[in-house]
């Protein structure tokens, strides 16, 4: 029995009590000694890196039910360290070391978590101020046109138009066949397929084929 390092970068859910669904990044190393293993095959690291993630788990789910911020995580390490230590003794694994080097919201969640924030950020705003941001967004984009040169303006002009005049015609296709599937259209007289009189209904009584 060895000792061996693993090092591992898990993703993993936390729901916050601010901005809820999040995934964190959690990167870190630990050093273990197991009977029997000696950290040379890959199943011996796979072994210690779900180790890790089951104790990761535990502990994420105990911080975000204590209404932990995912932005407190990285003071958290040392809950983390007892959770995944804990893991380690159920399957007789020796710790001597276990760093945790960052537990951080993936891109994607920080992006989420930028949004929600100016969300929150602009409702707090006063109606003046918020017509000044507007005013200077509006200012900005005006800006941004006249840096523009006449032919990049045409091109700009033109494919909006192309795109207003393609969300109209997909929006009338729509309504027309809605037009068709909510309308009876009316009944023959007689059956095409046998000639036989229509008795009402939108199939024949003699042979059964459609109207």
């Amino acid at each position: 029995m060895g000792n061996f390092s693993v090092k591992f970068g898990i993703d993993a859910n936390y729901f916050d009590p601010d901005y809820r669904a999040l995934y964190v990044k959690a990167i870190g190393e630990t050093t273990v000694s197991v009977d029997g293993r000696d950290g040379a095959s890959e199943s011996d690291q796979i072994f210690i890196k779900d180790l890790v993630t089951m104790g990761l788990n535990k502990a994420l789910t105990d911080l975000s039910s204590q209404n932990v911020s995912i932005k407190d995580l990285p003071m958290k390490s040392e809950v983390i360290k007892a959770a995944v230590n804990e893991a380690f003794a159920e399957r007789k694994v020796a710790a001597s070391s276990f760093a945790l080097i960052s537990i951080n919201p993936d891109e994607r969640s920080r992006e989420r978590m930028n949004k929600i924030d100016e969300m929150k950020r602009i409702s707090s705003m006063s109606p003046e101020e918020v017509a000044k941001m507007q005013q200077e967004a509006a200012r900005k984009a005006q800006e941004r046109w006249d840096s523009l040169s006449p032919e990049e303006q045409q091109r700009i002009q033109e494919e909006s138009k192309k795109k207003a005049e393609e969300a109209m015609e997909k929006m009338k296709k729509i309504q027309e066949m809605a037009a068709a599937l909510s309308s009876d259209a009316p009944l023959k007289k007689f059956c095409s397929n046998c000639g036989a009189p229509a008795k009402g209904g939108k199939f024949c009584g003699e042979c059964g084929k459609p109207l």
